[in-house]
């Protein structure tokens, strides 16, 4: 392995370690820089891999006491967490789209982690012991890759929680005051076609497009119409071919305007796809629709929403978040956080695509061919990952010692 490639990689996380800890102690930059670092070259979130990536010259078991004492400290985790804001403000394209979505952390087996509480496991729909997880992701303008702006792990047995509604509130004013004065448009799943999410949404200046339920009521021309039986009404008149998880279909779209009977005072759009599916697909939005090109970017919008599937399989899988084991939950959710930092950094190296995002991508070595790749970050994890297993010293001669000063002081 070219050593520049390695010192390359290493020069390039540390960077963004130095932004990230902006503020922070010197032992608390030091843990933070452990944990991306390790995070990046195991490829995993368990502690015990993360302190063998590390190369210390002492006992592991050492290493891994440090890290579990100091994981048990969240407190300076929200400015970390803005930090990482920062890094992304000049990343705001005009119009954002923000995907929200919630997904979880399946802990089975586990008997003593703090505050385990029952969650669905949506890969078996089944009730499982774990962790609920909410995803606020940007899509980045070119390569529509996520960069995760508020990833909040939770349980109801906290304390301090108190309902569903409020943590997704906590997101929307985490996103809408990070977006400062430019509109996004937020693109939701089934589970959030809630009247309050709209109502939010519409009062703090923001777009929506979310998948409708069936079981909803919709008003049109002054009626009370079920979802299902005003989809029918539309045919599809606007044909659109595009690639969802990599399957190609051939779409047919139409739109309608409408209302809700709770909220009559907002004009919006309900747009039918059909050829998704047995059952056409319908989609709420208060963007206005001209024409074409609007219902076609109403659409897409929604199509991008499945970059947030492939977020959540990049953190289990490349990851492998669900085998993490810790004590404490402020140790689960600083790894958590940590690893959304690293996948945002990652996710605008590739936007950015400059030559050493080349390096790692090659580095990868997978069998596909990049030409026919168009989502990169399982890859680049990969890229990373090998570049520096080739690094046997870690970040430990990275860290600035600061001698004390041998002159005695005069009183």
């Amino acid at each position: 392995m070219n050593s520049t490639e390695i010192y390359q990689t290493k020069r390039s996380l540390l960077t963004f370690l130095e932004k990230l800890t902006k503020g922070l102690s010197k032992p608390r930059k030091k843990f933070y820089s452990d944990i991306l670092y390790g995070m990046s070259k195991a490829q995993n979130t368990l502690l015990s891999d993360i302190a063998r990536a590390l190369e210390e010259n002492i006992d592991l078991k050492y290493t891994i006491k440090r890290l579990s004492r100091n994981g048990a400290e969240e407190n300076d985790l929200k400015q970390v967490h803005q930090n990482y804001l920062n890094t992304l403000k000049i990343s705001i394209p005009d119009n954002p789209l923000v995907i929200v979505d919630e997904s979880e952390i399946v802990k089975p087996y586990a008997e003593k982690m703090e505050n385990l509480a029952l969650v669905r496991d949506g890969s078996k729909n089944v009730l499982e012991k774990g962790y609920p997880t909410l995803n606020f992701s940007m899509a980045s303008p070119k390569t529509k890759h996520p960069l995760p702006l508020y990833n909040h792990l939770y349980s109801s047995k906290e304390e301090d929680f108190q309902s569903q509604n409020i943590e997704i509130a906590k997101g929307f004013n985490t996103v809408h005051t990070f977006l400062g004065k430019k509109k996004a448009t937020f693109v939701m799943d089934r589970g959030y076609d809630r009247n309050t999410i709209y109502e939010y949404v519409q009062n703090i200046g923001h777009h929506f497009v979310t998948r409708l339920n069936d079981n909803r009521y919709l008003i049109h021309k002054n009626r009370r119409v079920k979802v299902p039986d005003l989809a029918k009404r539309r045919k599809g008149k606007i044909n659109f071919k595009t690639e969802i998880q990599g399957e190609e279909y051939s779409l047919k779209v139409s739109h309608i305007k409408v209302k809700l009977p709770v909220l009559q005072d907002m004009p919006l759009n309900m747009v039918v796809v059909y050829g998704y599916g047995e059952k056409p697909m319908k989609l709420l939005t208060n963007h206005s629709i001209k024409g074409k090109d609007d219902v076609l970017r109403i659409l897409k919008s929604y199509i991008t929403r499945w970059r947030i599937e492939e977020l959540f399989r990049v953190q289990k899988e490349e990851f492998q978040l669900e085998k993490t084991r810790t004590m404490t939950l402020s140790s689960l959710r600083i790894l958590y956080t940590i690893m959304n930092c690293l996948i945002g950094h990652y996710s605008l190296a590739i936007e950015k695509n400059t030559y050493h995002t080349q390096v790692v991508l090659a580095r990868a070595r997978p069998s596909n061919n990049l030409k026919k790749i168009k989502f990169y970050l399982y890859r680049f994890i990969r890229g990373v990952s090998r570049i520096l297993s080739f690094d046997t010293v870690g970040i430990k001669y990275f860290h600035k010692i600061e001698r004390r000063s041998n002159q005695l002081s005069l009183l």
